[in-house]
């Protein structure tokens, strides 16, 4: 799990704002452990460090613990002039969102509903209460309301979208050079290699072209940089593939050596890839052996340092079967009564269970025929597509 240490907590508070947490919190659990001597310690830790910047939060869920650590933290607050703010865990945006939201919890769990052991929220405040329902809630606090405004304003990040913040290609020596010169120049090379010593102005053409709107889009350390760890790869004997998607088009990487297919022969074009009409970032898809592709990351790594390095994920989302089929689990129902119900869902990608429900009418009869398939159909309707 996500974890921090004091000491680089120290290191690098400037600029964050701190609030004191949830019960699971260090100073909330100093408290119901009756620690109330450490958990002044600790708020003293925090203020000195933070400043004004901390707080000490108090929440309400309906749960005993909170009321119970409520008075301490408000001493605290008094003694020692830090400020208190009233806050909400959200999990769900709406309070009847929380049955479903219990079904997700059993799906993430591989558990059912009716186990007793299980993880679970205590109650069904934990959605996106109102301004309104915040200040009736902390009617007592009235203070802590405000100061959640006071954090909100005091937060001030400013993110620069739409600049290129790519390494700089390294070379062995670590000499300075010209990226773009240095492009051209293996650029050339390799096309000698790969089309000899007479090729037509046509191809003589298109490497020019190429070669003209890598350099007035920026893009010639990111080709440098992708041109290192291949080569480095293959100098290595790990497997690299011919290339895919559309930096197959792409000349220069075709004469660099990063792809395999040469773009002529086969009529792929160049602007698939890149183009001055609509400058996106260069997509190189680049396959490697999979027991032999750490070695090739661990190379980038080292080489150009690890905030430069980082790894994308895929989000999958829960599809119209899947979800009633596992609202069906998580609720007990058979799996032969889930499958009556999916095998009417119709397939595709873009199927939704309420486009099956209009269309598919005797999906609809099938649903209305029993409350406890409306309700598997309504937790599903709300979680599908999480």
């Amino acid at each position: 799990k996500p974890r921090i240490d004091k000491e680089l907590l120290s290191e690098y508070s400037e600029g964050l704002i701190c609030l004191s947490s949830c019960l699971q919190g260090e100073i909330p659990q100093l408290i119901l452990d009756g620690h109330i001597d450490l958990a002044k310690e600790a708020v003293e830790f925090y203020q000195h460090l933070f400043g004004d910047d901390f707080y000490l939060e108090i929440q309400r869920h309906g749960i005993d613990r909170q009321e119970k650590i409520i008075p301490p933290l408000a001493q605290f607050a008094e003694d020692h002039g830090v400020k208190l703010v009233a806050t909400n865990d959200s999990h769900y945006l709406k309070r009847e969102d929380a049955g479903a939201h219990d079904i997700l919890l059993c799906v993430g769990t591989q558990s059912k509903v009716s186990d007793t052991n299980r993880m679970r929220f205590d109650g069904e405040e934990f959605y996106l209460k109102s301004a309104e329902e915040m200040a009736e809630l902390f009617h007592d606090f009235p203070e802590a309301i405000f100061n959640t405004l006071e954090i909100a304003e005091k937060c001030n990040l400013e993110i620069e979208l739409g600049g290129q913040h790519y390494p700089i290609y390294t070379s062995a020596d670590h000499s300075d050079i010209n990226a773009d010169g240095y492009l051209e120049e293996l650029a050339r090379q390799g096309f000698q290699q790969r089309y000899g010593d007479s090729p037509s102005a046509e191809i003589e053409e298109r490497l020019a072209t190429e070669l003209k709107v890598i350099v007035q889009t920026g893009f010639s350390n990111y080709f440098l940089v992708v041109w290192d760890f291949v080569r480095w790869a293959k100098d290595q004997g790990i497997p690299v593939g011919p290339g895919r998607g559309s930096a197959a088009g792409c000349m220069v990487s075709y004469c660099l050596g990063i792809t395999n297919l040469d773009p002529i022969e086969y009529g792929l074009l160049f602007e698939r890839f890149l183009n001055l009409e609509r400058v996106s970032p260069p997509d190189i898809d680049i396959d490697f052996s999979d027991d032999r592709r750490e070695e090739v990351i661990t190379y980038v790594r080292e080489k150009y340092g690890e905030d430069s390095v980082c790894r994308i994920t895929t989000f999958g989302k829960m599809a119209a079967k899947l979800a009633v089929r596992d609202v069906a689990r998580a609720l007990s129902h058979t799996y032969a009564e889930a499958d009556e119900i999916a095998r009417l869902i119709p397939e595709g990608p873009n199927v939704t269970l309420k486009g099956a429900m209009s269309e598919v009418a005797a999906l609809k009869k099938l649903i209305n025929s029993d409350p406890r398939k409306r309700e598997l159909m309504d937790i599903a309707l709300k979680i599908e597509g999480t």
